[in-house]
């Protein structure tokens, strides 16, 4: 079974996944930028519903403006199943009180949040949880090993945001001094990072690989190209060295000018524009199903 917003759900139910996006977030200083439009949301989750999405993962945490009541409601209305996060993401997000409070606490914390949640909507993964630079933080470090005592308890697969730069591999050996195993984490962004010894660096290491920018990096969208050949490139690697099933995908759509409405991919890119361009490169109709469909499941089913 897979936790969703809704309840529990047959992983046989999942279907074609977003691994990696956002609904309600308070993501920058620019309120202007938030998403917070709960009827827009719908909007573009419908979208990707009609391209074939059945599940998103939304991996907003506490300090992002995670609203699981809102995003209940959304999955109930789209008919889409939603797999909520759980954590903190960078120190240059956290709250004044997280200075406060020992790892052993946090990891109480998170460990609430999976196990009772909020109204009876609770966490199905952890994460994104972030490495806001090139090494992590003191705050950040504290943070990774509360998430791995949690995740001793619960099981729930690990999503490791890194900025632009290659920072999983240091915040995955903290996680392994306490206990995580590599196929439960994602290496988030790995789109962004260039240096092809850093994508076999990561198949080497053991965890997931997920290219959740497949429209381009920039967060204010203009459609560049290159860079969307560039995930092409890296899926025909994938595919030639023989890792796509260690290959997660989506467009992390997390301020307006990622939605459709206001000239970005939307939710629907993924499922829809992007699937048709694998297909006119020759990716079969079993491959689409196993990244799509049967990677995310084995990630969220822990096998």
């Amino acid at each position: 079974m897979v936790q969703t917003v809704l309840g529990p759900v047959p992983v046989d139910d999942i279907g074609w996944t977003l691994a990696h996006e956002h609904f309600f977030t308070k993501t920058y200083d620019a309120p202007g930028m938030y998403l917070a439009n709960p009827s827009l949301a719908l909007v573009e989750l419908s979208d990707a519903r009609a391209a074939g999405t059945r599940t998103v993962i939304d991996l907003t945490t506490f300090d992002l403006g995670r609203d699981p009541i809102a995003i209940r409601d959304l999955s109930d209305r789209a008919n889409v199943n939603i797999v909520m996060g759980t954590g903190w993401y960078t120190h240059n997000t956290y709250p004044d009180s997280l200075a406060l409070t020992s790892t052993n606490q946090l990891a109480e914390e998170l460990l609430r949040d999976i196990e009772v949640g909020v109204d009876g909507v609770r966490p199905g993964v952890i994460g994104e949880i972030g490495v806001a630079g090139t090494r992590v933080e003191a705050r950040e470090e504290r943070v990774l090993r509360a998430v791995a005592r949690a995740h001793s308890e619960c099981g729930l697969p690990i999503f490791l945001h890194q900025q632009r730069v290659f920072s999983g591999p240091e915040a995955l050996g903290i996680l392994m001094e306490e206990g995580v195993q590599p196929d439960r984490v994602v290496f988030c962004h790995m789109d962004s990072i260039a240096n092809p010894e850093a994508h076999a660096e990561a198949i080497d290491l053991g965890v997931w690989l997920s290219y959740d920018r497949i429209q381009g990096w920039d967060l204010v969208y203009q459609l560049r190209p290159w860079e969307v050949e560039h995930r092409h490139d890296l899926l025909s690697v994938a595919r030639r060295d023989g890792y796509l099933d260690r290959v997660l995908l989506s467009t992390d759509c997390c301020v307006l000018g990622d939605l459709a409405s206001y000239g970005g991919p939307g939710y629907a890119y993924t499922h829809g524009t992007f699937a048709e361009q694998m297909r006119e490169r020759g990716f079969t109709p079993a491959e689409l199903d196993s990244i799509f469909s049967d990677n995310p499941k084995r990630l969220l089913a822990g096998g």
